[in-house]
């Protein structure tokens, strides 16, 4: 009696849990925001200009759970969103390489640099801003006489050489041009360029910190590169080792076959080539090319 009794409130006990547990869970189903609201959200933050954000939202996002429509709008988006960041990043690379022009005098190749920043669509507001101010100064400035007469004007440099303000500024900008050029290139695999350029970059200024950063990711790169180099170089010498071997095999039965045919003793060599062919199938991934296996197994 007492087991029996005790009964209905384990089964009660159980049901109230697993009601409350059920409840639980559709509440956590409703406090996350589905697909399509993440898309929306999305698209919010690269129509107000953060075009960062909005790919990383996008990045979050599972295709699958979108009906056709907005499976299509997300590709549109994240394709739009990985073109913005670069060109967002285009921007900032460009206006510091117009700066370091200005700087040295190439005042033609600022021009063009603060101009393209201008007619970028994904510029950050402030970088066109700047860079507006920046030609505003050109083209304000008083032009030089032309060229080639014996009263023409010799351009004058921006900046006074002798300043050590100045040359430091400009160092500092070369160092930042050349870092954000190397940066460039190591992760487009050129890594020799990258060397080069993040060495440049520390002799403008010596022990500067992204450079130094960058070369110690490119040694881990190379590194790690090696690394992989040598481990598929272990894999092939102990393939070839293995292909050697097979064929040492294959050869030895070979010749048993050969012994039993010329002995008469057609089923003991029947055996034998029937182990010979299974040594070769057994070696086949030891072979490289992969003709030295059909070579041996037309033998």
């Amino acid at each position: 009696m007492k087991s029996t009794t005790r009964m209905p409130r384990v089964a009660r006990a159980l049901g109230v849990a697993a009601v409350f547990v059920l409840a639980s869970y559709a509440r956590s189903q409703d406090e996350l925001p589905d697909a399509a609201e993440a898309l929306q959200a999305a698209i919010q933050l690269f129509n107000e200009g953060d075009f960062v954000g909005a790919r990383h939202a996008l990045n979050q996002i599972d295709p699958q759970q979108l009906d056709d429509a907005d499976r299509t709008t997300h590709a549109e988006y994240l394709q739009r969103a990985e073109l913005a960041v670069s060109m967002f990043q285009k921007a900032e690379a460009d206006y510091e390489a117009a700066l370091l022009a200005l700087a040295e005098g190439r005042v033609d190749d600022a021009q063009g640099l603060l101009r393209d920043i201008r007619d970028n669509a994904f510029a950050a507001k402030e970088t066109v801003q700047a860079a507006a101010a920046e030609l505003r100064k050109i083209e304000t400035a008083p032009e030089a006489a032309p060229t080639g007469g014996a009263d023409a004007a010799t351009p004058q440099e921006p900046f006074d050489e002798t300043d050590p303000d100045i040359t430091r500024q400009r160092r500092s900008l070369r160092a930042r041009v050349l870092t954000r050029e190397a940066y460039q290139a190591m992760d487009a695999g050129r890594l020799h360029e990258a060397e080069r350029l993040f060495g440049q970059a520390l002799r403008q200024v010596p022990g500067y910190p992204e450079a130094i950063a960058g070369r110690e990711r490119l040694a881990q790169h190379e590194l790690v590169e090696s690394d992989a180099r040598a481990l598929i170089d272990r894999y092939k010498e102990r393939h070839a080792i293995a292909w050697q071997r097979t064929v040492a095999t294959y050869r030895q039965a070979e010749r048993e076959v050969r012994d039993h045919v010329l002995s008469d003793r057609y089923n003991q060599a029947n055996q034998v080539l029937l182990r010979a062919r299974q040594i070769v199938e057994a070696g086949k991934t030891f072979a490289d090319p992969v003709a030295r296996y059909q070579a041996l197994r037309h033998d």
